[in-house]
């Protein structure tokens, strides 16, 4: 996995302001194992996501899962950019967790800087975008969950996905198709979310 900078992988981005960080700490995705598990075994839920084929996609709030990445070069994504603001040893030569061999390489991109703000550097439908684990407890209001919400429907590319799974934002104005496993209510939904 090769770092570049994500103004070679995002044209048109803005440059980035310094940081402004709040208080909390970085909740680390233990559910990144189940939510490789729920792709593999949920062949709806992948022919859903080969919308990602050829797409960049941002992955706000990545932690250091690797679920993200993963899901990524699974399924033919472009390039990768990991965004998270407590993500301490984000630098270029970090690397995430990654369970088992990786054969494919993407580009990538690692920015320690608040999701929403990430967010409003980035153009109009220019990218996917991948959420999980962001619930109220790790945001600083109600409302800046909605922000969030809304920058994603306005940087969701046309042919992309926004992609949640246990988090809190529905990005509005969008078309949502729900993967739940039936007999398990207790596990979150994988919601994705369209340009329809």
């Amino acid at each position: 996995m090769m770092h570049q900078p994500v103004e070679q992988l995002i044209e048109g981005i803005q440059a980035q302001r310094e940081p402004k960080g709040f208080p909390g700490r970085m909740l680390d995705a233990a559910f990144a194992p189940i939510l490789i598990s729920r792709i593999a075994i949920s062949e709806p839920l992948r022919d859903d996501l080969r919308r990602l084929r050829g797409q960049t996609l941002v992955d706000i709030g990545c932690g250091m899962s690797g679920a993200g990445y993963l899901i990524a070069c699974r399924f033919g994504v472009r390039s990768y950019v990991g965004v998270d603001v407590f993500f301490e040893n984000l630098r270029p030569d970090a690397r995430p967790c990654l369970p088992g061999a990786v054969e494919d390489r993407i580009p990538v991109a690692w920015e320690r800087q608040d999701m929403l703000d990430f967010l409003t550097r980035l153009p109009e439908r220019s990218v996917s975008v991948l959420a999980t684990g962001i619930d109220v407890c790790v945001i600083p209001s109600f409302k800046h969950l909605q922000r969030i919400g809304e920058q994603i429907t306005r940087v969701l590319h046309d042919d992309g996905l926004a992609i949640t799974y246990s988090s809190d934002i529905e990005p509005p104005r969008l078309s949502r198709i729900s993967h739940g496993i039936r007999g398990f209510p207790t596990l979150d939904d994988i919601d994705l979310y369209h340009r329809g």
